[in-house]
């Protein structure tokens, strides 16, 4: 059991959700999750390792809105470069909005960057995020879009 909650020009919103896992193979693990927040939400991931540093993933979904209910479908290939480094190609589609997303994460004991850039119906976006570990384990964020 899990939750998340987030402010944006203070409105809140949030969920609390369960989720089941079920691994079918060494190399391929079913994750089920209901979310009840901001409206109930139905969510099935399909993870899949094609090789030791390339992974599939799948992720249909069905919310219910106060407008109706709205579905969704995300895929994903990610690979690991080397040891600081990954890279993913996602394809986001839900409602009237459709996206690809091409990102780089590089990732130190210390430092994270993460670099994308999404082209979709109605937005695209360029964007850099880091987080820096300080002194005291406090850590600093930082976000450019």
């Amino acid at each position: 059991m899990f939750s998340n909650s987030g402010v944006a020009g203070a409105a809140g919103s949030g969920s609390v959700s369960i989720g089941l896992q079920r691994t079918l193979q060494w190399n391929s693990v079913v994750e089920g999750t209901l979310s009840v927040g901001d409206g109930p939400s139905l969510s099935v991931r399909w993870y899949r390792l094609i090789s030791p540093r390339l992974s599939f993933t799948v992720i249909p979904t069905v919310h219910y809105t106060p407008r109706g209910i709205q579905y969704g479908f995300v895929s994903a290939f990610s690979t690991e470069f080397d040891d600081h480094s990954t890279g993913s190609l996602e394809f986001h589609c839900g409602g009237r909005d459709v996206s690809m997303n091409v990102s780089l994460t590089l990732h130190y004991p210390k430092v994270r960057v993460v670099m994308s850039m999404e082209v979709g119906i109605p937005h695209s976006h360029i964007g850099v995020s880091g987080s820096f570990v300080l002194p005291h384990g406090l850590v600093l964020r930082s976000v450019a879009r």
